[in-house]
């Protein structure tokens, strides 16, 4: 148990930089974004569109970002309008996420800023449609005359840090793996792993205090 430790405290103290640094930068291009909004105006999709793609052209160290307006404050008869770009193997690659099956207002990445009227993070999470990347999303709010308009995210990629960690070897079968706030998986060499499943689940499953206890911790 002290080699453990003592390896999960080396990797911590070798990656906490870079993960501070990675934070950091996120959050400042979510507050940039968000004046850019809020300077220029966009009147039209295609200009917030334009807009998330020249961000992740301009910063390598993030993976997605999102515009979402407030609901029914943007385009005359649409109510939901909301743009999201990720980085994908050949470029940025567009998703519309201005769907009722999705209704992001309802969401903390957008409701918790948009009431807090100041960014905000998220927790971590496993990002299953995205080929199962950990990631961590800042929300900033953006207005337009003193009035809430929107919310603008950044979200970047914890891979780096979950693959170091799943290449620590634990003993002869043991690994070790990354937990968010709530139990859920960020990392796991499990193989076809449930993503949606917390280790509270698994605990339960079979039927082992151990694990439950362990989660708690």
């Amino acid at each position: 148990a002290g080699e453990i430790g003592h390896r999960a405290e080396n990797l911590l103290k070798a990656h906490s930089w870079q993960i501070n640094s990675d934070l950091k930068s996120a959050q400042s291009i979510a507050e940039e974004l968000a004046v850019a909004i809020e300077s220029l105006k966009p009147a039209t999709e295609d200009e917030v569109k334009a807009l998330i793609k020249r961000t992740l052209e301009a910063n390598e160290n993030i993976y997605g970002s999102a515009i979402a307006f407030e609901p029914g404050d943007f385009l005359p008869g649409r109510f939901l309008v909301a743009s999201y770009y990720y980085r994908g193997k050949n470029g940025p690659v567009f998703v519309d996420i201005g769907s009722p099956d999705y209704s992001y207002a309802k969401w903390d990445w957008f409701s918790v800023p948009r009431n807090a009227g100041k960014g905000s993070w998220g927790s971590p999470y496993m990002d299953t449609g995205a080929g199962n990347i950990s990631m961590v999303t800042f929300s900033q709010p953006f207005y337009k005359d003193g009035k809430f308009w929107g919310i603008a995210t950044i979200d970047i990629s914890l891979d780096n840090l979950t693959q170091e960690i799943e290449k620590i070897k634990i003993g002869e079968d043991g690994f070790a793996f990354l937990l968010g706030a709530k139990g859920t998986l960020l990392s796991t060499k499990i193989q076809n792993p449930d993503f949606k499943k917390t280790i509270f689940d698994i605990a339960t499953e079979k039927q082992d205090e151990n694990v439950k206890e362990l989660g708690l911790r």
